[in-house]
């Protein structure tokens, strides 16, 4: 008999498997490890700064990669998301490339954080807090040019079986 982790997991990798078939290949599954998998390393295709260039010019970067890793306190417990890429964003920190996620609740599914991921990357405004960032230079420059945001829109369509989807703003 499976566990109720064991339950989650599974129907969170279906969940993943479901979007980034719908997605258009804006998002693949590079790896899925463990039987059901607690980690995953994810590549979303994507416009997002990677960092910046002299004079604070942005980098966009096309190609993002995160590993998402399930503890063993999962689901009461949150994800572990770290960027194999470079990204210069508020959430992150620089040092380890982990995400801040915010709050997490065993309600949220892995689908969903995994969208959440994806407007992360693209700078959509609605997922900024800037009360507590995890890099300070990134917030300051994000708060400074706001004007650009988002950078790029992707539209994860909506397919049978999947259940949520986002649709980012047009660029300006």
């Amino acid at each position: 008999m499976s566990s109720v982790r064991e339950r989650r997991l599974a129907a969170d990798h279906e969940r993943i498997k479901e979007l980034s078939a719908a997605s258009g290949s804006a998002l693949e599954i590079v790896s899925a490890t463990g039987r059901p998998p607690s980690q995953y390393v994810l590549t979303y295709r994507c416009p997002g700064l990677a960092r910046l260039l002299s004079g604070r010019k942005p980098e966009i970067a096309q190609l993002h990669s995160v590993q998402i890793d399930l503890p063993a306190g999962y689901p009461i417990q949150g994800p572990l998301v770290r960027f194999l890429t470079p990204i210069f964003h508020p959430h992150v920190f620089p040092n380890t490339n982990l995400v801040c996620i915010g709050t997490w609740t065993i309600n949220e599914q892995l689908d969903q954080l995994v969208l959440r991921i994806g407007a992360l990357i693209q700078g959509d405004p609605q997922y900024l807090n800037f009360s507590s960032p995890a890099n300070h230079v990134a917030a300051d420059w994000t708060k400074a040019n706001m004007r650009a945001l988002p950078f790029g829109t992707v539209t994860f369509k909506q397919a049978q079986g999947v259940r949520f989807a986002i649709d980012w703003k047009e660029l300006k």
